[in-house]
């Protein structure tokens, strides 16, 4: 690959400006509004039993504005799968915060009550129904193997959860289904069929692909990398099942000088999401083929900053740029944010790679990398590394 020598010549005078670290919020963390945020928090952390931060989330749902019911409905909802005694001791977690509110003066909204149930049919028959619903699986289907077994678990199931609880109108259905998710990828391994399963059900009624990815952020945040890396697992095989995409682009916009930008979605070998901007050239035609560039940013950098000026200057000249977050920053993923990981940063630029050398603008042996300042010494790791890398400055 040719990267002309006029490109290197105008760009090593600014490459040492380092960028401001900004903080923002992981794009993973911008699908959901608040409240279901809230939701996801307390469901994950009454699942693991981690009540000094269940606290922090409840009172932070309280001031936000969530009722009392709606904060101890999800609770209520969490046994189901994690057990009794996690809800009962998230539920008491709760009532210690009342109280100490209370006695501060604080009023909060004790919502509402759970509607009255009209429908005489049997519980069975309407958590049945429910199911069904929600699941999109028909009541005859052939039973599972637990259901065989023990056939009065399969009763169970249809007469107190998907009754008893999913027809509690506090929270909608999918809510629940928030809450269940949260839940069952808290508890990390073994749980995984349920996981998928639920899943599935969240997208059923009307939970988004983006808010899962969420849900799992969330997840890491606050309980763990290893039971979130599980839940995306999980979540690329329900996607892939579904002929969902797994990383969904938007539309590519005119940014000036004929530039487009687009943002796009990808992931690193640690299961990490990253978030980048890809420019296009002026006069970009799809039926060709262009030479790309990899710009990464300085410590504590995001892509909007130098790395982001660089990738367009490059498109202005002809070039397909890549700007990206690192793990750790801006609008992509992972925890605890603006770590610097070497091993991880190398291989964001791979990841880029990866993603580059399978898009249709791209001439996938024409790739060269850029390092703004810090970045510099992970994008010559990353040439060292990664042969598919033709050119760095």
């Amino acid at each position: 690959m040719n990267i002309k020598l006029k490109i290197i010549t105008t760009l090593l005078g600014v490459f040492f400006g380092c960028g401001i670290v900004t903080s923002q919020t992981p794009k993973a963390e911008q699908a959901m509004d608040s409240k279901r945020q809230h939701i996801t928090e307390v469901a994950a952390l009454t699942g693991k039993g981690d009540l000094d931060k269940l606290k922090i989330v409840l009172i932070d749902g309280l001031n936000d504005g969530m009722a009392v019911s709606e904060l101890k409905e999800v609770m209520v909802h969490a046994y189901a799968y994690c057990g009794f005694p996690r809800a009962l001791r998230g539920l008491q977690t709760l009532v210690a915060v009342l109280d100490e509110r209370k006695a501060k003066g604080i009023e909060d909204d004790w919502g509402r009550k759970a509607s009255p149930i009209t429908d005489t049919r049997s519980k069975y028959e309407r958590g049945r129904d429910i199911l069904v619903e929600i699941s999109g699986i028909p009541a005859d289907a052939p039973k599972a193997d637990y259901a065989i077994l023990a056939p009065e678990i399969e009763v169970f199931l249809k007469e107190h959860l998907f009754a008893d609880l999913f027809e509690r109108d506090v929270l909608t259905y999918a809510e629940r289904e928030l809450t269940t998710v949260a839940v069952i990828a808290s508890l990390g391994k073994g749980v995984e069929p349920m996981l998928k399963g639920h899943m599935g059900i969240a997208l059923n009624v009307g939970i988004t692909p983006d808010e899962l990815r969420s849900v799992l952020a969330i997840v890491e945040k606050n309980i763990g990398r290893g039971e979130a890396d599980g839940g995306r697992l999980a979540l690329n095989e329900v996607l892939q099942s579904k002929g969902l995409t797994t990383a969904p682009e938007a539309p590519a916009v005119t940014i000036g000088n004929g530039v487009k930008k687009q943002k796009v979605t990808f992931h690193n070998r640690f299961l990490i999401d990253m978030v980048g901007d890809l420019y296009f050239p002026a006069n970009y035609s799809p039926a060709k083929k262009y030479a790309a560039i990899i710009v990464g940013h300085p410590f504590g950098g995001v892509k909007e900053q130098t790395s982001g000026l660089h990738a367009r200057k490059l498109a202005e000249i002809g070039y397909v740029t890549l700007a990206f977050d690192a793990s750790y920053y801006g609008e992509s993923g992972g925890y605890p944010r603006r770590m610097e990981s070497p091993e991880v940063r190398v291989d964001d630029f791979s990841a880029a790679v990866d993603f580059l050398t399978n898009h249709p603008a791209v001439e996938a042996d024409k790739i060269g990398v850029i390092g703004i300042c810090g970045g510099g010494c992970y994008s010559v790791s990353a040439t060292q590394i990664d042969h598919r890398i033709n050119q760095y400055v």
